[in-house]
């Protein structure tokens, strides 16, 4: 889909501009240009060598010159080559020629066929012809190196762009034979045969299987990371023998299946990331391909991970080559969907953003990818680039106007990651990013639509965004979007739609609350609509703590301490109801010795304890913890409530001061408990074992005679008289 992608930019973008700049000139896409002497070869038509080399190195140099100068000048004669591939009677003779038993006939033969193959228009009706796949593959199993290769540089030539000739080789077991030449030693002889691989697997699953089967990727990748293979008298052909071993392992990891996965579990994926740093820029580019099609697969990406496959590919991306960059990035966004990948490339997010700003639309794409992967549930990712000086900015920014649609698409990715933190979400969502994804919803992609969507679904838990959201026009792209032919943009839209319906109940619970004021909300709370009675109860907490002393003593004077103990007493209230009760209570009682006293003839000790033993034992932790510090609240500095939770809750908070120790022994691995829920009960634990401290002082037995005070015994010390635990301390 990426490579349809690009090539469809292409062909509206690049095209269009270059066929108007060759207009301009008089010519067109057609025009051969010409070559001028001068420009052949490197450094022209006569070698200069640099200053500073050695007389061996000059020598080396010049040879290598004039054989590419050389290569430059050689070519087929393209008519003759037509000829033999027109003629099938030619062709059946040079095939009869490779079965006679004279070596140097056979070697010509064969030479001729690679030629003849070399034809595009020939290599299609080669393939057609009688037992010709069958005898060259016949022929790779010659003793004779000279006819080993061109035996193989026919194979890469029919293999070149075919897949029925592709089908052909597989089926004669040409995959099982170029593979036993890659084995060999003569480097001409692996040169084409590797070649010939990098052909037949180009557009073949089956054929990639046959070499993953036969052992072909632990011979390719030795033949990279080797310097074994060496022919002095042309140090390009290690080079090229490199590439086509590079390009082969690409294609045969493409369709990662059992057969490739069993090769490279034997293999192991040490020896692929050791050809991240290659110098030869065909394997630089082929190997993070490698690397990205292995870590499609979920157990490769953490031994990747581990074996530092994320900083050899985060090396290649330092490269000014931008399809080595594009491909590097490609399979760091695969390696990011593990959460220690994750942390690896958080190191490297200021190189990442860097990236982003490429004028190469694939590497700005593949490290928009990137970056949105390692983002993905990983809080201190989206930490690492809120502290990156722009970089929550230069996301944001992509989202605009200015980009197109396959830079949206990731960019969206990010903002949805970042707008789950709430902090986050609140200031964008003031700086004007509702306005930008209200833009996007009104795409005609499915996928940028439901991006869109669910970051303005992270941002309507704040009841100040979801003004704006409307004000912004969102519902009416959101009804929009329900003609989307993509299933989960339309249910997204619906999520979005359902969560800014609230906004009613807000403006009213706003609108009484400046009415009626405390005693509005008051009134709100004994209401029987939940949701009302829940934001009146979170609005009350918020009254009274920021009314300070004045408040506290308003709510208690128009009964406010008796309609919350009904509330949070009531059977089956919901938790959204009894956690912002609890804050309220709390809140009334901070600092306030005269409404401790109120709750606790209410019994708000004892309704407090009940609250928390059950949703201990529900394990809702977040309600303990509201509990515990309500209570916590309640009895500090107040003798009679300390003593009536010493009667009624001494049990209740030993168990939940000991749970945390006594359920990471029960599970043995800490890791079976869930994150989120060891925090809370560490934190309980925490609270309950203060408030044991804080009742400590007033464990103690009265005489009811003489009232004096002692820690243990049934009778009194001073006056002999029966002594009790009595809560009011008489």
């Amino acid at each position: 889909w990426d490579v349809i992608r690009s090539w469809t930019l292409h062909i509206d973008n690049v095209i269009p501009a270059k066929e108007e700049e060759l207009k301009k000139l008089g010519k067109t896409f057609e025009d051969k240009v010409a070559t001028e002497e001068g420009e052949e070869g490197e450094g022209g038509a006569n070698y200069a060598p640099s200053p500073n080399m050695s007389l061996r190195g000059i020598i080396r140099e010049r040879r290598q010159w004039a054989l590419r100068r050389a290569r430059r000048r050689e070519g087929p004669n393209e008519e003759n080559q037509l000829m033999l591939g027109s003629e099938r009677s030619v062709l059946k003779l040079l095939l009869d020629l490779c079965r006679v038993k004279e070596w140097d006939v056979v070697r010509y033969a064969c030479m001729a066929l690679a030629v003849a193959a070399y034809h595009e228009s020939n290599n299609g009706i080669m393939g057609k012809t009688k037992h010709c796949v069958e005898t060259v593959v016949k022929l790779c199993r010659n003793v004779d190196e000279e006819i080993q290769t061109q035996a193989a540089a026919t194979l890469a030539n029919l293999g070149y762009a075919n897949q029925r000739n592709q089908e052909l080789i597989g089926a004669s077991g040409g995959v099982e034979s170029l593979v036993d030449l890659c084995r060999g030693v003569d480097v001409d002889v692996i040169e084409s045969a590797s070649a010939a691989l990098a052909n037949i697997v180009t557009l073949h699953t089956g054929n990639a299987v046959r070499l993953a089967e036969c052992g072909g990727i632990d011979v390719l990748t030795h033949l990279i990371t080797s310097n074994q293979i060496v022919n002095l008298l042309d140090f390009d052909q290690v080079s090229e023998i490199q590439a086509n071993c590079a390009e082969c392992l690409a294609n045969c990891t493409r369709n990662y299946g059992k057969a490739n996965a069993a090769r490279i579990h034997d293999l192991g994926v040490a020896p692929l990331v050791l050809m991240c740093g290659s110098h030869n820029l065909q394997v630089q580019r082929h190997s993070a391909l490698v690397l990205g099609n292995i870590s499609q697969d979920e157990d490769q990406r953490e031994v990747i991970g581990v074996r530092g496959g994320v900083e050899a590919l985060m090396r290649l991306c330092e490269i000014s080559d931008e399809a080595v960059q594009a491909n590097s990035l490609w399979a760091l966004s695969n390696l990011a969907w593990h959460p220690l990948n994750q942390e690896r490339i958080g190191r490297y997010l200021g190189e990442i953003l860097e990236l982003c700003k490429s004028a190469f639309l694939p590497v700005m794409v593949n490290a928009l990818c990137c970056l949105a992967n390692s983002l993905y549930f990983h809080d201190k990712n989206r930490e690492r680039l809120g502290e990156i000086e722009g970089g929550v900015k230069l996301v944001v920014d992509m989202c605009g106007d200015e980009y197109g649609e396959e830079v949206w698409e990731n960019a969206l990715r990010a903002v949805v990651s970042l707008t789950y933190v709430d902090e986050v979400g609140a200031k964008l969502g003031k700086e004007g990013l509702i306005r930008v994804l209200v833009k996007r919803c009104e795409s005609k992609v499915g996928i940028i639509q439901k991006f869109a969507g669910m970051a303005l679904l992270n941002l309507s838990i704040h009841d100040a965004l979801k003004i704006r959201i409307l004000q912004e026009g969102g519902v009416e792209a959101l009804a929009g979007m329900q003609n989307s032919e993509n299933k989960e943009a339309r249910q997204v839209a619906l999520d979005v739609l359902e969560a800014l319906a609230d906004i009613r109940s807000v403006d009213e619970l706003a609108d009484q609350k400046a009415a009626f004021g405390v005693k509005g909300m008051l009134d709100l709370v004994q209401t029987d609509n939940d949701l009302i009675v829940k934001l009146a109860c979170e609005s009350l907490a918020e009254e009274v703590w920021s009314g300070g002393e004045a408040k506290q003593n308003e709510v208690i004077e128009l009964g406010g301490a008796q309609i919350l103990m009904k509330v949070m007493c009531k059977k089956d209230v919901k938790d959204d109801i009894l956690n912002p009760s609890l804050w309220s209570l709390r809140n009334l009682v901070h600092g306030h010795v005269e409404n401790k006293g109120v709750f606790g003839g209410l019994g708000g000790v004892e309704g407090l304890i009940k609250i928390i033993s059950e949703t201990y034992r529900m394990r809702k932790m977040a309600l303990v913890e509201s509990g515990l510090t309500a209570l916590v609240n309640l009895v500090v500095d107040h003798e009679k409530n300390c003593r009536m939770l010493l009667k009624e809750g001494l049990d209740v908070l030993i168990g939940i001061a000991e749970g945390y120790e006594q359920e990471q022994q029960d599970a043995g691995d800490s890791s079976l408990i869930n994150a989120e829920r060891k925090e809370g009960m560490k934190n309980n634990a925490a609270l309950a074992t203060s408030l044991l401290q804080l009742v400590g002082p007033y464990n103690y037995l009265v005489c009811s005679n003489c009232g004096k005070q002692q820690l243990s015994g049934t009778s009194c010390e001073a006056c002999g008289r029966s002594i009790s635990f009595a809560v009011d301390g008489s």
